[in-house]
């Protein structure tokens, strides 16, 4: 009887030593592979793969995965890493673990990059981008995977000189860096066909620049620490305004020709008529005067094509107040109170066309 129960307690003892010798040689072949910290995944999550011979084979096909277009399936890499794969192959653009790791925002994955070494300003080249693991963690918005690889020595990869970099968001600019940073002349593309052609200092709109937007309207003139702001001419469907802007609004002395052949020439405030100024009307009416979100107010001089004049008070775009109408020899014929667009006593009196 003594005997009979020392085999079952004798087979399991040599079963629990057989894992543990599996479990050791696999942690061994993860290490001289500098793949320390990866836990082997379920073999569930390589379905598709054929059985890993070694840490060769896993290599292929961990830079097939990395070769695939973004995002790549991590787990995936993690299973192959458990492998053996070689934890600092890249494929042929150079695009290595701790790129895809910053493109998705692991920072699981990126701690482990940075603890077996990995270039952290490696570059990754295409025929239209040079970009850097930090690149792509901004451009992507991950916030904390970016603050990693900065700690760590991060930057943009593109110091100096002319280069194009494309973003995920469809975006691309072609031009000059300094120091990595979108500074002198470049062309900035957007996703939804806006473009700007100027001016650039430390990644902002800086000096002189166009802007070019989706529907056709245009601008160009000045821009300051990325804002538009100073003199320049916008282009909108036939009209044209050139003047003082700010973010793309009149604001001070601007002038503005209508494809009506209708002008301005005056002064604005938020994009509004505001203060002293002169229009001259397609049907060659005139009026000299104050205005005051962009509607006549306060005192000014109205001369209709006929020649006849009106000079006196206006209160949002109609005579009302005291005032005067001469003819088109300039006698006076009427002074008084103005009401509703029209002098107070005279009955029956239209205004000319």
């Amino acid at each position: 009887m003594h005997h009979l129960n020392r085999k079952p307690a004798t087979k399991l003892a040599f079963i629990f030593l057989l894992f543990a010798l599996t479990w050791q040689h696999q942690k061994a072949m993860a290490q001289s592979n500098g793949n320390a910290g990866i836990t082997p995944l379920q073999p569930s999550v390589a379905s598709g793969y054929p059985e890993i011979k070694d840490s060769v084979q896993a290599t292929e096909f961990f830079i097939q995965e990395l070769a695939t277009p973004s995002p790549v399936d991590i787990n995936k890499l993690r299973y192959l890493l458990g492998k053996g794969a070689d934890i600092k192959s890249t494929d042929k653009r150079g695009w290595s673990l701790l790129f895809e790791a910053a493109f998705q925002g692991d920072t699981a994955l990126i701690s482990l990059c940075l603890k077996n070494n990995l270039p952290v300003n490696n570059l990754n080249k295409t025929p239209y981008t040079i970009t850097t693991p930090l690149y792509w963690a901004v451009e992507r918005g991950h916030n904390k995977a970016a603050g990693l690889l900065r700690k760590a020595g991060g930057t943009f990869g593109i110091e100096d000189g002319i280069a194009t970099q494309i973003y995920d968001s469809g975006n691309k600019y072609i031009g000059n860096f300094i120091n990595g940073a979108k500074s002198g002349k470049g062309i900035f593309y957007y996703g939804n066909g806006d473009k700007y052609d100027g001016n650039w200092n430390d990644n902002l709109f800086n000096g002189f620049g166009t802007f070019t937007f989706a529907d056709g309207i245009r601008f160009s003139g000045q821009y300051s620490e990325g804002r538009q702001i100073g003199k320049g001419t916008m282009w909108s469907h036939g009209d044209k305004f050139e003047g003082t802007f700010k973010d793309y609004l009149l604001d001070g002395h601007c002038s503005i020709q209508w494809k009506s052949g209708a002008h301005y020439d005056g002064y604005f405030a938020n994009n509004n008529r505001n203060g002293r100024g002169i229009e001259l009307l397609a049907n060659g009416a005139k009026y000299d005067g104050e205005w005051k979100d962009d509607k006549k107010n306060g005192k000014g001089t109205f001369i209709w094509k006929s020649g006849l004049k009106y000079v006196g008070d206006w209160k949002d775009d109609a005579m009302e107040g005291y005032g005067r109408l001469y003819d088109k020899h300039n006698k006076l014929t009427y002074e008084g109170k103005f009401t509703d667009n029209k002098p107070a006593d005279k009955k029956g009196w239209k205004q000319p066309e």
